[in-house]
């Protein structure tokens, strides 16, 4: 009998996946921490909205969750429901700190999502509304990353730029 109501007193307090998901958003490592502790099995568990703890960590900036949740064994290259990962969403944040760490722990640069673009590609789409990040830093990392992977294709092709023919009778 105390067993059972034991077991009903921390079902009523554990933390939901929904609330696990915004704490990493808030980047309430104490929460996090707290629900791993009990719930470790759902690390990779989506939220209602369709974000893991690790997606939402990395959109908002938030190097300490990121880097606890893959010492706790998330999965690098999780998607959310718009089928993105964590890299494509901080590079798209322009947070140079976690794609660098993201990078450094093995996350792929040549994932595409549903749209076919690539962490590369949303950094170049990403902005800077608030002076704290650095798309440029984020895009010049990702650039010399690709360099050496020759495997990977850029989904979104930059232009080439226009040469004259060598030969002066060839017609363009």
């Amino acid at each position: 009998m105390f067993e059972k109501l034991k077991n009903a007193f921390n079902s009523l307090s554990a933390i939901s996946v929904d609330e696990f998901v915004t704490a990493a958003y808030d980047g309430d490592i104490g929460t996090v921490s707290e629900f791993l502790g009990k719930n470790k099995s759902n690390i990779d568990a989506a939220a209602d909205n369709g974000w893991t703890a690790l997606t939402a960590a990395a959109v908002n900036g938030h190097l300490k969750v990121v880097q606890l949740l893959l010492e706790s064994g998330a999965l690098i290259d999780q998607r959310n429901n718009g089928n993105r990962t964590a890299l494509m969403l901080a590079a798209l944040q322009g947070h140079k700190n976690i794609v660098d760490y993201l990078f450094k722990q093995g996350a792929s640069i040549g994932e595409k999502d549903h749209l076919d673009m690539t962490a590369l590609d949303w950094a170049n789409l990403g902005h800077d509304d608030t002076g704290s990040v650095d798309t440029a830093k984020v895009v010049a990392l990702l650039e010399d990353a690709e360099k050496f992977s020759p495997a990977l294709k850029r989904s979104i092709p930059l232009p080439k730029p226009f040469r004259f023919s060598k030969n002066p009778k060839a017609t363009h």
